[in-house]
């Protein structure tokens, strides 16, 4: 995933000429998701993630006055989790999500303050890093697996940019990032269904700088 991170950013450089403005900046934050459904026997479970602090990097531009684009890496160490009343199974993780999003500002490029909406899509890439055990609770429901598995991602959002100088910007928003439902490395068992998009909201900052 880190090469298809490192193909997106040299596309991105040999347009970045061609731009504006560019940015080049490094985020983080924190993201919260959504369960998915494991049903079996006429009872259910939540199956998802836990959640977890992420780190990442973009590259952007704008292509005019109020329209940009950027091209993102985030990875997020968000355990696997099954849960039922007050039982847990959990199972460590991480995901690597990598999208493109168009940006749209409310203000213009040198505005001090920059309200902006965000929607793209990508790919996000699981994998479960855990010990396999003999004996997993609760895996009547959904077993963890030792395994990656890359499914579709649908990115959405906004925030605000706040311009410290000329080439310095703070930025501050949040991400809803929408996958469907897991099948391998959270995997419904004999006789059980998995089902449910996960939603993971993640609150990020991020410093980038600006070249021309």
């Amino acid at each position: 995933m880190f090469r298809s991170f490192a193909m997106a950013a040299a596309l991105w450089l040999v347009s970045a000429p061609f731009c504006a403005a560019a940015d080049l900046g490094v985020l983080g934050g924190f993201g919260t998701a959504t369960s998915m459904t494991a049903t079996a026997g006429g009872s259910s479970a939540s199956a998802g993630f836990q959640p977890g602090a992420g780190v990442g990097a973009l590259l952007g531009d704008d292509q005019t006055n109020l329209l940009g684009g950027e091209v993102r890496y985030l990875m997020l160490f968000d355990n696997l989790k099954i849960s039922q009343g007050g039982t847990q199974a959990t199972f460590s993780g991480r995901s690597q999500l990598i999208h493109y999003d168009v940006l749209f500002h409310f203000r213009p490029r040198r505005s001090p303050v920059r309200p902006f909406l965000a929607a793209g899509g990508g790919v996000r890439w699981i994998e479960g890093t855990g010990a396999q055990q003999v004996y997993q609770p609760l895996s009547e429901y959904a077993l963890f697996s030792q395994t990656r598995e890359i499914v579709p991602l649908i990115s959405a959002g906004g925030g605000v940019k706040f311009r410290v100088s000329s080439k310095v910007s703070l930025r501050m928003e949040v991400r809803d990032y929408i996958s469907p439902h897991l099948t391998k490395v959270i995997a419904a068992s004999p006789g059980a269904t998995l089902h449910g998009w996960i939603n993971e909201f993640v609150p990020l900052a991020a410093l980038t700088f600006t070249f021309h």
